[in-house]
């Protein structure tokens, strides 16, 4: 049996599958961004306490402060039957902040995001397979030479 030819179709195949896995998983990641900015499956209202007098009061200022002619009206929602509140002011502060860091995910539309999830998949594909080539093709000729080496140490050759 041919060691060598042996070695280079494990090599070729072990690259291949690394490429593909790699291709795969970062080609979803733009797609898992823009779900994530998008906010798919969440509501709007996250459970909370009620705010209080003091924190309505707050959001109040905070609203004439940042000259919103028309407050949202985050504080209406109140269904306690069910145990779902509108969010407290340090929520919906965190809520805006998030939404002004993601926006860029949130705003792509769907010819850009698949033309990012390809140019991920195969920037990653290829990476991968001539990473994982090298390191097996060169792991694999190093290890070779090394047992070639200490075998030949204990031989009268």
């Amino acid at each position: 049996m041919n060691l060598r030819r042996g070695f280079q179709r494990i090599t070729l195949i072990l690259a291949i599958l690394a490429g593909l896995v790699l291709a795969g998983f970062a080609g979803s990641m733009p797609f898992k961004k823009h779900r994530d900015a998008s906010g798919w499956g969440l509501g709007d209202y996250i459970v909370v306490q009620p705010p209080s007098k003091e924190e309505k009061k707050e959001f109040d200022r905070w609203v004439q402060l940042k000259g919103i002619r028309e407050s949202p009206d985050y504080f209406v929602l109140e269904d306690s039957a069910n145990g779902y509140t509108a969010p407290t002011l340090n929520s919906v502060r965190e809520k805006l902040a998030e939404q002004q860091k993601t926006r860029f995910w949130r705003d792509l539309s769907r010819p850009k995001l698949v033309t990012y999830c390809v140019m991920a998949g195969v920037g990653c594909g290829i990476a991968g397979f001539f990473g994982t080539w090298a390191t097996v093709w060169f792991g694999g000729l190093g290890v070779y030479k090394l047992i070639r080496w200490l075998v030949s140490g204990f031989t009268d050759e």
